[in-house]
């Protein structure tokens, strides 16, 4: 462990052991969220710690950004200072003394910089005293309904010839009028989207000509 590291964690567990000056805040919900044991909990830190300060963790993390979002930011007005502060890594030092206290990461978020664990209630209240922990709250869930059981739609009438088959979207691509605009040329090319999701198949057919990054 480095040395300025290694005297950052130090500091940390001192201050630990002494009466918090001021306890993190800890959602209401979290109280009847783990009356039954144990959950997953998000653990929000007051800052990105000796990150903040550190050249090469702003030199890392520019040299994460890809060139189209160097652009973007350039285009923004950010070309001076092109490293954001949720461009930073949590400190390291924050990671080090959860493992210390018993706490395994489950999930890291440098945007929000916070944490995922799972924990009790003892677990939450220890948290709290962390000098760097701004708020506890539980992690969302939902559950996944069934989905209702619509008949088959009917295929696309004779008279709605269009130089791409559709298929069964032809009704949600017309709502946003998408076909004229696949007929002026536009295809989307250049374009990135970005996809929020916990997965899906990359090797799907429907993207088979497209570059997933």
């Amino acid at each position: 462990m480095q040395p300025r590291r290694l005297l950052t964690l130090s500091l940390l567990l001192l201050s630990s052991a002494c009466t918090a000056a001021r306890a993190a805040e800890v959602a209401p919900a979290l109280s009847p969220w783990l009356a039954d044991g144990p959950r997953p909990v998000w653990v929000f830190f007051a800052d990105k710690g000796a990150m903040e300060d550190s050249p090469a963790a702003r030199e890392d993390a520019a040299n994460r950004l890809s060139a189209r979002a160097l652009a973007r930011r350039a285009r923004l007005g950010r070309s001076a200072d092109v490293v954001g502060w949720a461009d930073l890594p949590n400190d390291p030092a924050y990671l080090d003394w959860l493992t210390a206290h018993g706490f395994s990461v489950r999930a890291e978020s440098r945007w929000l910089a916070a944490v995922t664990v799972v924990t009790d209630g003892a677990g939450v209240r220890l948290l709290a005293t962390a000098p760097f922990v701004a708020r506890l709250a539980p992690v969302g869930g939902a559950g996944r309904p069934e989905p209702d059981r619509l008949p088959a739609p009917s295929a696309p009438g004779a008279n709605r010839a269009l130089p791409l088959d559709y298929g069964g979207s032809l009704p949600e691509l017309e709502q946003v009028n998408l076909p004229p605009l696949h007929d002026l040329g536009f295809h989307g090319e250049g374009v990135v989207v970005g996809m929020l999701d916990s997965g899906f198949n990359t090797t799907h057919e429907a993207l088979s000509g497209l570059s997933v990054l």
